[in-house]
């Protein structure tokens, strides 16, 4: 999947130009929070339309959900660098995806969204 490798590209700069200021650590989670919101490409797999059922990870609160669900599971410590990791990456990869031509022109979601929050 091509799109995956742009996500996992620009999230691994993202977290360069981060970590020039931040302390950074986990950079694997940081760029697995990046592919998280296409768990809902299981759907392939499965042998029913679960596409009602899964839509929901490709939101910003559905992909903040399971961010914060997979920090508690995984690590005692550093729960928080682990949140932060997975759902800074998570965000970046529905930024993306809103420059991606849906309907009209590439960039119209992007644009649009950025004039509702400089008007607001």
């Amino acid at each position: 999947m091509p799109d995956w490798l742009t996500h996992v590209l620009f999230a691994w700069a993202l977290w360069n130009i981060l970590s020039l200021k931040f302390n950074m650590p986990f950079i694997g989670i940081f760029i697995t929070g990046s592919l998280l919101p296409d768990i809902d490409k299981v759907e392939v797999m499965i042998p029913f339309n679960a596409e009602p059922f899964l839509s929901v990870f490709h939101t910003p609160v559905g992909a903040l959900i399971t961010s914060g669900v997979i920090s508690m599971a995984i690590l005692r410590d550093g729960q928080a660098h682990v949140f932060l990791a997975l759902g800074i990456g998570s965000i970046s990869h529905l930024l993306l995806d809103l420059m991606v031509k849906k309907h009209g022109r590439p960039g119209d979601a992007f644009l649009s969204v950025l004039i509702c929050i400089v008007f607001s």
